[in-house]
C-alpha cells in the first residue's frame, strides 16, 4: 500500500501512519535500517488530533508528530516538542576509533600479557614452552590424540616419491631402490625413513622446529634428526664482516640464508662445553 498508493518508499526512512475512523488508534510503519517496524497505539481516552487531508493524505511534520503521538493537540503547541518517544529515536551511531580490540585496556585486556620481538621471546621462554609442550603431548590424552592427528596429517604413513622417468622399467627400478634406502636412510639405525617422518611432524607439532642433518656416507647419503635442544640458543652474537648468530643460528652478513648451526650434539662438545658448527647446506630446507 505504501508503494502502491501512497507512492512512497518505506526503505527511505519516511514514517508512514495510518489512523483508524475513530481517530484512538494509530499504527506507524518505519524502517530502522534492518527490518520494517510496526508501532500500534490505542487512547484510553480522546483522540488523536489530526490535520486536514490534503490529496488523499495527512502530512505532519516532526513537531506536529511528536505531540500527536502522546495524545496531545498540536495545534495549542506554538513550539516543537522537545521530547521523542523511546520507540522512534534513533540511536546515534558508535563513535567508530581505529585501534585493534587486543591493545585496547578495560576488563578483557587487563589481564592479557604482551609479546615483544620473537627472537627475544623465544630465547627467553622457548626451553620452557617446549618442556611444557613435550608433558601434556605425554601425560594429556586430548594432547597427545591433538598431536597425532595433526601428524598423520601431515605425512600419513609416509610421504613416497613418485618417479617421472618415461621408461617404466626405470620407474621400476628407482623405486625399489628409494624403497631399500629409505629403510636404512636413517644415520642412527633407529628406524627407517618414514618412522623420521613421522618424528619430524611429531616435533613440528610438539617443539615448533626439526632439524635434518643430511650425512655423506660410503653407502649413500643418510639423515640424521636433531633434537631443537641441541642447537645452543644461548649463543646470540654480532661476528666480523656483518654476520650474526641468532640463538645458535648463523647468517650472513645479508640475513638471507642460514650459514652454520652450533649444535652441542656431539660428544666431545658436551664434554667440552662447546658448540661445533654444522654447515646449513647440509640440513634439510624448511623444517
Amino acid at each position: 500500500m505504501v508503494q502502491t498508493e501512497l507512492k512512497l518508499d518505506p526503505h527511505s526512512g519516511v514514517t508512514v501512519d495510518f489512523r483508524s475512523k475513530r481517530g484512538d488508534r494509530l499504527k506507524i510503519l518505519v524502517w530502522d535500517g534492518t527490518g520494517m517496524v510496526l508501532i500500534y497505539k490505542v487512547l484510553e481516552q480522546g483522540n488523536f488530533a489530526w490535520p486536514k487531508v490534503q490529496d488523499g493524505t495527512m502530512r505532519l511534520s516532526r513537531a506536529q508528530f511528536e505531540p500527536l503521538f502522546e495524545g496531545l493537540d498540536w495545534r495549542c503547541i506554538s513550539m516543537a516538542w522537545p521530547f521523542v518517544p523511546s520507540s522512534l529515536r534513533r540511536k546515534a551511531a558508535p563513535l567508530s576509533v581505529r585501534r585493534f580490540d587486543g591493545a585496547a585496556g578495560g576488563r578483557r585486556g587487563s589481564g592479557m600479557g604482551t609479546f615483544h620481538r620473537i627472537n627475544s621471546e623465544v630465547a627467553g621462554a622457548g626451553a620452557n614452552l617446549r618442556s611444557r609442550a613435550r608433558y601434556l603431548a605425554t601425560n594429556n590424552p586430548w594432547v597427545s590424540q591433538a598431536v597425532a592427528n595433526w601428524g598423520g596429517a601431515l605425512v600419513g604413513p609416509g610421504i613416497v616419491p613418485t618417479p617421472r622417468h618415461t621408461e617404466a622399467v626405470t620407474r621400476k627400478a628407482l623405486s625399489t631402490y628409494w624403497n631399500g634406502w629409505a629403510d636404512d636412510g636413517d644415520a642412527d639405525g633407529r628406524t627407517g625413513f618414514w618412522g623420521m617422518q613421522a618424528d619430524i611432524a611429531r616435533g613440528l607439532v610438539i617443539d615448533g622446529e626439526a632439524f635434518v642433518q643430511v650425512i655423506t656416507t660410503d653407502d649413500g647419503p643418510r639423515v640424521r634428526l636433531i633434537p631443537p635442544e641441541l642447537v645452543d640458543e644461548s649463543l646470540t652474537r654480532d661476528l666480523p664482516g656483518g654476520a650474526i648468530i641468532v640463538q645458535g643460528v648463523e647468517f650472513d652478513a645479508d640475513a638471507v640464508a642460514p650459514l652454520f648451526m652450533n649444535s652441542r650434539g656431539d660428544r666431545n662438545c658436551m664434554l667440552e662445553g662447546r658448540s661445533a658448527l654444522i654447515s646449513c647446506s647440509k640440513i634439510a630446507p624448511d623444517i
